[in-house]
């Protein structure tokens, strides 16, 4: 009779790259034994929800290996379009050039909701004169018109020209954020910049006297230190550090709204988004490991926990959208179950 398995598997983490080799289970009696070997990819924003569905997969099929590097989304589409690696995650949905170059490169592929997340914008604990901004004021304060205002109220020209929001402080300003490449800042300049920019005749893009650093961690870092600071940054990174940070309300013309689970959920928070993941469908038909590997992590049970660790759960009519999703197009790319 052979031995039972081990339960538990070895994880190396170096910076940008997390690497799981494990070694020997099968689920239960009469199973295929699994190997072979998956490689994900993508924002650090998806890496927890990746850990999570790793551990729980790798557990119950230890032959197989993970590669896993979340080095930032524009990375792992780029490397899932050109067939290195069998997911990618993203905060953000793909854009037109990068589906065309999937395209182009043969590379059929399903985009899949997994999480709900949103950009959070906070400052200091020691910060208590702020609660709620509007978008108007966070444009004047974060986008390109806001190049040396380094006093919260020197914004007030251009907030209210916009159509304002309540006076802030004359204390002084700095601004904190992710460097270019990250989906946080991507889809910030998006959500909060791009409209109000282009209406105004502007480039779309954060001031560039911010403050950049390499990742959500190390901004929270930075704004926990300064009390003078604004961060932005994904919800989970500014969940992890508690009562060092305060979250702010965002009013986007509807009444100030806190970036609470509920509101992150339905949406009413200005700056939720959806996390995504990107599955390669021909490895998923060529390789049972990766397929099975999508099957675990969308089991309701399974997504909601990995969900909770890199943000918030998707609904449950989301998640069941989820589901059925994947289970139809990869029957259709010939996954055999």
């Amino acid at each position: 009779m052979p031995k039972s398995p081990s339960t538990s598997c070895r994880r190396k983490i170096v910076p940008a790259l997390l690497a799981v080799a494990a070694a020997s289970s099968v689920a239960g009696c009469g199973t295929e034994q699994l190997d072979g070997k998956v490689s994900v990819a993508g924002s650090p924003t998806l890496e927890p929800f990746i850990s999570y569905a790793v551990d729980q997969f790798a557990h119950a099929h230890q032959l197989v290996r993970f590669q896993v590097e979340m080095s930032g989304g524009n990375n792992g589409i780029s490397r899932l379009c050109d067939g290195l690696v069998a997911a990618a995650g993203a905060a953000r949905e793909m854009t037109p050039r990068e589906a065309e170059s999937c395209k182009q490169s043969g590379i059929e592929f399903i985009k899949l909701p997994v999480a709900t997340d949103a950009i959070v914008l906070f400052t200091s604990r020691l910060n208590k004169q702020i609660k709620c901004i509007s978008l108007p004021q966070v444009y004047a304060l974060t986008g390109p018109e806001a190049v040396g205002v380094n006093r919260w109220n020197a914004s007030s020209k251009v907030a209210d020209s916009l159509g304002g929001g309540s006076r802030l402080p004359s204390t002084p300003f700095s601004l904190v954020g992710p460097q270019p490449g990250s989906g946080t800042r991507t889809l910030f300049v998006e959500s909060a910049i791009d409209r109000i920019a282009r209406s105004r005749g502007q480039q779309s893009d954060l001031r560039p006297d911010y403050t950049a650093v390499a990742s959500d961690q190390i901004v929270v870092g930075e704004v926990a230190a300064n009390s003078a600071s604004l961060g932005f940054a994904d919800y989970a990174a500014v969940m992890r550090a508690g009562s060092k940070v305060r979250p702010l309300a965002l009013d986007a013309g509807f009444g100030c709204k806190s970036p609470t689970v509920a509101n992150i959920q339905d949406g009413s928070y200005p700056l939720s988004r959806a996390l995504y993941l990107y599955v390669n469908l021909s490895m998923a038909a060529e390789r049972p490991s990766v397929a099975a590997f999508i099957d675990s992590l969308t089991e309701p049970e399974v997504e909601a926990k990995a969900a909770s660790a890199a943000g918030v759960p998707s609904s449950a009519a989301v998640s069941a959208a989820t589901r059925s999703a994947w289970l139809a197009a990869s029957g259709r790319a010939g996954v055999k179950r």
